[in-house]
């Protein structure tokens, strides 16, 4: 049985990537103009000197910002945070996609492969979306899983 390295290696090359495309869209930090342009109820996470607070955005001024916690309203001013960062809205689709197209295509050479190589090429298409299907579905689970909704920070001092 010949197995074909340079095909083999598709999936890892497509992770490496798609990795590398997510780490390339990091946005550069604004400035307070970002805080300002929350909308009332954004979950966001402040951070004033060596503690974090978490809550919902209620109000922000050019000097202030009103967090709503578990704990009530609690008022911060903009000279003593340091960082203020919003929770991202959820990617769960996003991550299915590419974990299908991943896996898809994974899939797809695996069974080629095994086909190739056990000398039934009459049956490789078959078999290659058998196996491409298969992995199409296995990959869009396992994006679904992928936790979502990250922090992004907006603001730092």
């Amino acid at each position: 049985m010949k197995f074909n390295t340079q095909i083999a290696c598709l999936p890892l090359a497509a992770i490496l990537l798609v990795s590398s495309l997510a780490a390339s869209a990091q946005s550069p930090v604004p400035n307070w103009g970002g805080v300002k342009a929350l909308k009332a109820d954004s979950e966001i996470r402040v951070v004033v000197g060596s503690r974090t607070f978490r809550g919902e955005m209620r109000s922000v001024t050019d000097d202030s910002l009103v967090v709503a916690s578990g704990k009530g309203q609690e008022m911060f001013t903009r000279q003593e945070i340091t960082r203020v960062s919003v929770r991202s809205g959820s990617r769960r689709g996003r991550h299915a996609l590419i974990g299908a197209v991943i896996g898809g295509a994974g899939g797809a050479v695996f069974g080629g492969g095994v086909t190739a190589g056990a000398g039934y090429l009459g049956a490789t298409p078959a078999v290659a979306g058998a196996f491409g299907g298969a992995g199409a579905l296995v990959g869009a689970l396992v994006g679904m899983a992928i936790p979502s909704g990250d922090w992004r920070e907006i603001y730092k001092k």
